[in-house]
């Protein structure tokens, strides 16, 4: 009996321990990032033409991509502890919720391949605050923010709806900020091929205590807007997810032209090498 309770008693100060790597004095502020899925579906299907994409269970909603901890003007902390892993088991009761607010949305990868990268890179972090010390509590939390704070509903409060149109990204910024008062930050995903800009995510911010606060400081300023958006370019918000532009295939006469100009020149390099040649014999 003694000894199961030693046992007891030494595994939990060891997950304490454990559980405790970091202290909130290692990252200033928690970062809460809302993804919008017509445009990670394209981020998705750019990388490999076979991609394709799983279609959330709330049409023309905004999902969830994490609560993250970080030092201003970085993208760290992460990992805060590898030996704190995901469970799925930890979270099952609300699974059900997770796949309506927090899916994943890359067919091919597992269904719970998100939330096990968010844990273990952010989650571990996070859980320095009693509030999120644990994997229910810090989806739990992801789930009363996104319900908290629509982001679609706040955008179609300043009229600014999915389409086929462009918005600028201050007015974007504007729409957030007239629900929240507080200043979030826009991220952009450029198409290589056309140069266009998609809305991607925004990021809303919170401190320690769990309380609303500008995002001032996450990154640089452009043009006084927290954006790596182009901020004089105005930005698609895809109803639909937006067609992959790539470069079309060499055909076959242009590939025979290039190797006929190769082998021209290697006629010609090979013909100055001989007149070099002889050029240095009758020296």
């Amino acid at each position: 009996m003694w000894r199961l309770f030693i046992l007891t008693i030494v595994c939990s100060t060891i997950a304490t321990s454990e559980n405790s790597r970091i202290s909130t004095r290692d990252w200033d502020i928690l970062i809460f990032t809302q993804s919008w899925p017509n445009t990670v579906c394209l981020q998705w299907k750019e990388k490999y033409e076979n991609h394709t994409c799983l279609v959330p269970i709330r049409k023309n909603e905004w999902t969830i991509h994490g609560i993250w901890p970080t030092i201003y003007g970085t993208h760290k902390p992460g990992y805060c502890n590898t030996t704190w892993k995901f469970d799925e088991s930890k979270i099952s009761p609300i699974e059900d919720e997770l796949n309506k607010y927090w899916p994943n949305i890359q067919n091919g990868s597992s269904e719970t391949s998100l939330w096990e990268h968010e844990w273990e890179k952010h989650g571990t972090c996070a859980a320095s605050l009693p509030q999120l010390d644990g994997e229910m509590k810090y989806f739990k939390q992801g789930l009363a923010w996104a319900k908290k704070y629509s982001l679609t509903d706040m955008l179609s409060s300043s009229g600014i709806n999915p389409s086929d149109g462009k918005y600028t990204v201050q007015d974007l910024v504007d729409a957030i900020k007239s629900s929240t008062n507080k200043n979030p930050a826009v991220e952009c995903m450029t198409d290589k091929e056309t140069g266009e800009e998609y809305l991607l995510e925004i990021r809303i911010c919170f401190d320690k205590k769990l309380e609303l606060i500008d995002c001032d400081g996450i990154e640089p300023l452009q043009q006084g807007l927290l954006t790596n958006c182009a901020p004089s370019k105005e930005v698609f918000y895809p109803s639909n997810v937006p067609p992959v532009h790539k470069k079309p295939p060499l055909s076959d006469n242009i590939i025979r032209e290039g190797n006929a100009k190769k082998q021209k020149i290697s006629y010609l390099d090979t013909l100055l090498r001989i007149i070099t040649f002889l050029q240095w014999l009758t020296l």
